[in-house]
């Protein structure tokens, strides 16, 4: 399956506010490459700075973009790195029988999974599972930002 990794540019001008003047139309073209197979990749990245807007209403749209893409979430490059290792290495010290086939995951369908790529505490871990962008619209609420200011 191809996959396309989204900046946050992308996020924050096809989701948020102000939105560019062809948002509908990006919209439309990534639910028409949904239905080609195409899949949108994000990372911890986009969360970060999806979290750092100061307009509720803007990071709101743009969660509501986040689902309606349903991405993957790219686990941690030293996770990804640790996998290509092993595996390698695999068949020079794996002497237990036939090598066993170690598949390098660099995509996780959950935030937690990608959360847990990272190696975090447990709380971490359980904010994950309850939902990213759920505990984001939490957060936000209680920080009372002004719902004018457009900033991402």
């Amino acid at each position: 399956m191809k996959t396309i990794y989204l900046d946050h540019n992308v996020i924050s001008s096809v989701g948020g506010i102000p939105a560019a003047k062809d948002a509908e139309h990006q919209r439309n073209h990534a639910a028409a490459l949904r239905k080609c197979g195409y899949r949108f990749a994000l990372s911890a990245w986009n969360i970060y700075e999806l979290a750092r807007s100061n307009d509720i209403k803007h990071i709101e749209q743009c969660c509501d973009f986040v689902d309606v893409l349903d991405p993957v979430w790219v686990n941690s490059n030293f996770s990804v790195k640790a996998q290509e290792i092993d595996r390698y290495l695999a068949i020079e010290f794996d002497r237990i029988g036939p090598v066993r086939s170690r598949s390098v995951v660099p995509f996780s369908t959950t935030v937690s999974d990608m959360w847990s790529s990272y190696g975090l505490p447990g709380d971490a871990k359980l904010a994950a599972q309850q939902g990213v962008l759920a505990e984001l619209r939490t957060y936000l609420d209680a920080r009372d930002l002004p719902a004018k200011k457009a900033t991402s």
